[in-house]
């Protein structure tokens, strides 16, 4: 059987009067499958870029966090990550995944601005999240 790879692409602002505070910007990127349509999934991959070069004290940092659909307030759990590593110009950074990436089915999955940016004035980032149906 075929591994089946999915890739969604958010794309995350980086002017400040559109982010608010550090921890509190949710950009949503997916919802998984109910049961009856596959279930949950398995993150893979996880890449940002930039189209610009962001010196490594103005760069920010993600999270890709879930929420459940019956408690989308509470985030559930945190599956990937990356740290305050300088962006080069569409040079994609890898992102951290932790040891269960699994997503349960009925789950929104967003993308948390989890530091803010120095230089408010950067171009936007972009979110590469790979995943397959299941664990």
């Amino acid at each position: 059987m075929p591994l089946n790879v999915n890739s969604v692409n958010v794309f995350i602002s980086g002017t400040a009067n559109v982010l608010g505070a550090v921890g509190t910007v949710f950009v949503p990127a997916f919802v998984t499958p109910s049961k009856a349509n596959g279930g949950g999934v398995t993150i893979t991959r996880v890449d940002y870029h930039s189209g610009a070069a962001i010196a490594i004290g103005s760069c920010p940092a993600f999270q890709i966090v879930y929420a459940t659909a019956a408690t989308p307030a509470t985030i559930v759990g945190t599956v990937a990550t990356n740290g305050s590593v300088a962006y080069g110009a569409g040079t994609p950074v890898a992102g951290s995944i932790a040891t269960s990436a699994y997503i349960p089915e009925d789950s929104i999955v967003f993308v948390r601005w989890a530091q803010t940016v120095a230089n408010a004035d950067k171009p936007a980032v972009n979110a590469m999240i790979q995943y397959v149906l299941g664990k």
